[in-house]
């Protein structure tokens, strides 16, 4: 399952893939947490997270946090995106404002996205679906 948030209001973005995620804990509190930055970025490790399980847990929730400031972490964002999207476990992308290279490359692989700035409830809704939540 994938979640995207960008956009040049990098602050309403923040918000809502925070209270995205602090939901997701909530509900699935045994799930393990792992919180990615462009720094950190390794690709073999993300592929562990595609199919493979905690400890503990069942499910992994990966928070990729403004990760494509780096290429090669950009690079392999754009390789495992539709991974990602498939996926049992949970990615969460926050992402400030998206160049036009990484939006075609998005529009490439398919990965089609709804309007950032939703409503709480609508939020909620696209959560329990496993919706990708974005800026076109």
């Amino acid at each position: 399952m994938l979640y995207i948030f960008h956009g040049s209001e990098i602050d309403t973005s923040h918000d809502k893939a925070h209270s995205l995620l602090a939901s997701l804990r909530t509900k699935k509190p045994d799930a393990a947490f792992i919180r990615v930055e462009a720094d950190s970025w390794n690709n073999q490790m993300i592929k562990s997270h595609l199919e493979g399980q905690g400890l503990f847990s069942n499910k992994y929730i990966v928070f990729l946090d403004r990760v494509t400031e780096k290429a090669e972490a950009r690079d392999g964002l754009l390789d495992l995106l539709p991974e990602m999207k498939t996926s049992a476990n949970i990615f969460i992308v926050l992402e400030g404002a998206v160049k036009a290279e990484l939006k075609k490359a998005f529009d490439k692989k398919k990965i089609s996205m709804f309007l950032r700035l939703l409503t709480l409830s609508a939020l909620e809704m696209h959560t329990s679906h496993g919706h990708f939540i974005g800026k076109r």
